[in-house]
This record gives C-alpha cells, structure tokens and sequence, in this order.
C-alpha cells in the first residue's frame, strides 16, 4: 500500500466497531497484500476481547485479511495470536472454534512458508557453486503442487451447496500454494461440485474480487474460463466482471509448435512463445524448456523458463520482455488427439504432481501417470503448452 493510503485507512476505520462489512472490504481492497495498517487495527480491538469477547468486526477482519500476509510482519503476528490463544477458553463456543481453526490455519502457512524459503536457499547455494557457463533457469510457480491437500478437504465440504462455494473459498483465500487466479479456478473445477458451481451468484463473484485483492493477483484471461467452464450462467457472470476477468490486462500465449505426448516424456524439447509487446514494433519471445524424468528418477523431470545458455541463445529473439518470469506466468496443456489440431481441450497441470513411468512386465510398455488427461498416451496424441500472462 503506497504511503499516501495508509492516513484514509485510519481515518475510514477511526470508530472501528461500527464501520459496515461494505466499508471493510473496500478497506481490505485499497490495502491489497499490505496489511499491515489492518493489522495495527485490528491488534487495538482486539484489546477489550477478554471483557466483551470477539466483536464482530474483529471476527469479519481475521477472516478476510490475508494469514499468510500477516506472516510477514512476526511482531504484530504474534501479539495478536497471543492474545487469542490466552483468551480462547472464556470465548463463546463458536468464537472458540473459530478462533481454533484459524490459528490451525495460521501454523498451517506459516509451516509452508518457512519450509519453502528453505528449500529457496538451497536452489541459492546450489547456483553459487554453479559453473558461471551453465543455463540459468528459473521454475514456474504454477507447476507440481500436491493436489491431495485438496482431496482431503473435500470431505469436508458441506452436503449445502451455497455453503459448499464459501467453505472453497476459504481455504483458497489461505492456500499459500495458491499462486494466482488460474489456481483457484483449477480446484473449483477439480473438487468443487457441478451443483455448487451451478449457485455461483454475484455475492460470490465478489468475494473473488476481494480474494484476488488480497492476495494481490492479477485478472484472468477469458479464454482460460471459456475453455474450461461448461455452466453458462456461472461463466457469463464471471466474464462480465472485469475486476476478474480481461483481455486488456492477460494475454494467452501458445506455444509455436506442438509435440508428441511421449516424446514430451522421453526427451527435452524447447517450447517457444511469441507476441508483440505494447509500444514495441519488435516480436518478443520466451522459451520454456521441458526436462524428461527417469523410471529410476522421475523427479528430473522439470518444466522451467530458460535465462541462458546454448538453447536461449538460438531460439530466442534480441528482444525479451522482463514480464516473462516465473512469478508471472501460468502453464497449462492443450491436449489433441493427433497433430491437426482439431478440437483440442485444455488440462490444468497445476494441482499434479511430476509424471511418473510406471512400466508393465514386459519392460517396452508404459504408463505414463500425470494426471487424468495425460497418462497412457497413444502414438497419435500431441500436446501444447499454454502461458497465460500479464500484459
């Protein structure tokens, strides 16, 4: 939140407990994934708690500002944790649960947090002991997540369907595997019911817009929906919500040339992707490199965006866009029948782990295991990958 804001936060939260849900969220908004005015706020209501117990507003707040945010700033954090963990016996009983799961949830992110910026140091450490002359690649953050997470939260869900759709989005809204819009349409898609998603209402689609807020994500492209999402009305009114949903601010990027699904598998193949830059009368280009795993080791197997090297050098145009990163860029697979390309469908790759080649007894047979759509290809079927991006 750049520093002019923070004075109209304090000034429009000044009589904090009887500010409407409307003006929070308009409040959690502006603040986006810089919460920590929210946060100052909210540690200063919660201060009468053991008195009158967990105010309303309080409660709406430590449901709808980001946990994982919050982990950022430690000594605030914890000042207000503290305070719930000491008071959570004289809490009403529902206030208690709350307060229970969400100090669960707490932990939860803040043990993913912690493990993954170990597992960063160690990619750090591993590239400065590096030769100066090998590639520098970069992972793309959509990619090889544990799906299972969510498998195991659907049993959870309720058997209501309008409050199945909220209890989804509670737990994307915390996800700190959940690295943009694109992912928390994949699980909706993967887990959610037809009947949930058949419910979708403009309340919903608001607290979307609140959730992307949040986290600080940036507008899906409408193909993405278009291809994936078979309910009209759910689908129409997301794509009137241009807070969700934008040509002018996503692009959709195929790339050059498409590739047989088991020498996808089997080989390292260099995908290509090219459009033009605003402003610019040159091409810009990107190039994806695919790695293939092993029986014995599938964990070689690695998508990643290539920054040097021999392959980088050939393939890729004087004129790079600093958009193309890891951060910004979504993959999925378009999968085709044979190379004509007719009727392709799309398939997220998000939420499935590394493909695995899982052999039958004669020892020239597989099976290829990545999911529901990419496993045990025929001789015919050709993929090619998708990146969505920011304009």
């Amino acid at each position: 939140m750049r520093g002019k804001f923070k004075p109209l936060v304090q000034y429009c939260l000044e009589d904090f407990t009887n500010v409407s849900f409307s003006m929070l969220d308009t409040m959690i908004k502006i603040c986006g994934t810089n919460v920590s005015t929210l946060v100052e706020i909210l540690k200063k209501s919660l201060a009468d708690i053991p008195e009158k117990g967990l105010e309303k507003n309080s409660r709406y707040l430590l449901e709808h500002i980001d946990l994982v945010e919050c982990r950022q700033l430690p000594d605030l954090c914890d000042d207000i944790f503290d305070v719930l963990t000491e008071v959570i016996d004289k809490l009403a009983v529902s206030d208690a649960k709350f307060v229970a799961q969400l100090l669960r949830s707490s932990l939860k992110s803040a043990f993913s947090s912690n493990s993954k910026t170990i597992k960063r140091l160690s990619q750090e450490e591993v590239a400065e002991i590096s030769s100066d002359n090998s590639p520098k690649c970069e992972v793309i953050v959509n990619l090889f997540h544990d799906g299972k997470q969510f498998e195991d939260r659907a049993c959870e869900a309720s058997s209501n369907d309008r409050e199945e759709l909220s209890f989804w989005l509670d737990i994307l809204s915390n996800c700190k595997d959940v690295k943009n819009m694109y992912m928390v349409f994949e699980v909706l898609y993967r887990w959610a019911t037809n009947k949930c998603l058949q419910l979708f209402s403009q309340d919903d689609i608001n607290k979307l817009v609140l959730l992307k807020a949040r986290r600080g994500f940036s507008c899906l492209h409408p193909e993405f929906l278009e291809n994936s999402m078979y309910l009209p009305k759910a689908l129409n009114l997301l794509l009137e919500c241009e807070d969700l949903v934008s040509y002018r601010k996503s692009r959709r990027i195929p790339a050059d040339l498409s590739v047989n699904l088991n020498k996808f598998y089997t080989d390292e193949t260099l995908h290509v992707f090219r459009y033009m830059q605003e402003d610019f009368d040159d091409e810009c280009r990107f190039t994806i490199r695919v790695t293939p795993g092993t029986r014995e080791k599938p964990e070689l197997f690695d998508i990643v965006l290539v920054r040097s090297g021999p392959e980088y050098d050939t393939v890729v145009a004087h004129l790079t866009d600093n958009k193309a990163n890891p951060k910004n860029i979504h993959l999925e697979v378009e999968v085709f029948a044979s190379d004509d390309h007719e009727r392709p469908y799309s398939c997220e790759i998000s939420w499935i782990k590394r493909p695995v080649d899982l052999y039958y007894s004669d020892i020239t047979e597989h099976y290829w295991n990545w999911g529901e759509h990419l496993s045990e290809p025929t001789d015919e079927t050709c993929i090619r990958l998708i990146a969505y991006m920011d304009r």
